[in-house]
């Protein structure tokens, strides 16, 4: 039998260090998971342009967009202002900058409402398949930030199931008014 063996107890400066290293492990793989999300936005314009309400799903479009540009700014500015800075620095940025990716996630989890139950099966799947292709990606790259990948994942799945809850209702009223 093995002996039981327990880590020792880190002392807050060592877990300060292992949060800013994994910080900036999180925030390296950044650009490249800004990247994917800027190419399915087109992607999803693509294949939605005749199955969404166009108005939602230009509502939709801007604000992503707004939101990967946000990501690719804040990116820089880590570049630019912290990333060869201490730990503390580390955490500070990312204290003030976090709520940005539960935002990005739920605009991608909102995307679900444009195509659920609107679109032909194939381009739903199409959508299904990069939103999973998203979300793995993100698994990914943010792993190394239990806390950023937990938030994202869970605000990512709510939101689309939020979305096909309310398409699944909003449905079901218009077949029984009619």
């Amino acid at each position: 039998m093995k002996a039981d063996i327990s880590p020792p107890i880190a002392t807050p400066a060592e877990a300060l260090w292992v949060d800013g290293e994994l910080i900036r492990s999180l925030m390296r793989a950044e650009h490249s998971t800004q990247a994917l999300g800027l190419f399915l936005i087109p992607v999803y314009l693509g294949v939605l342009w005749r199955d969404a309400p166009l108005p939602a799903l230009l509502a939709w479009t801007v604000l992503t967009l707004a939101a990967v540009c946000a990501r690719f700014a804040i990116t820089a500015k880590y570049k630019r202002e912290v990333m060869r800075a201490g730990h503390e620095a580390h955490q500070e940025f990312f204290s003030r900058y976090r709520f940005v990716w539960p935002v990005s996630a739920a605009l991608w989890g909102m995307s679900t409402g444009l195509y659920f139950d609107r679109a032909p099966l194939s381009d739903q799947f199409v959508c299904w398949l990069a939103l999973a292709g998203l979300a793995m990606f993100s698994i990914n790259s943010s792993s190394s930030h239990l806390p950023t990948m937990r938030s994202y994942l869970n605000t990512l799945a709510l939101t689309a199931l939020a979305a096909m809850v309310w398409r699944i209702q909003s449905t079901l009223a218009s077949t029984s008014s009619s």
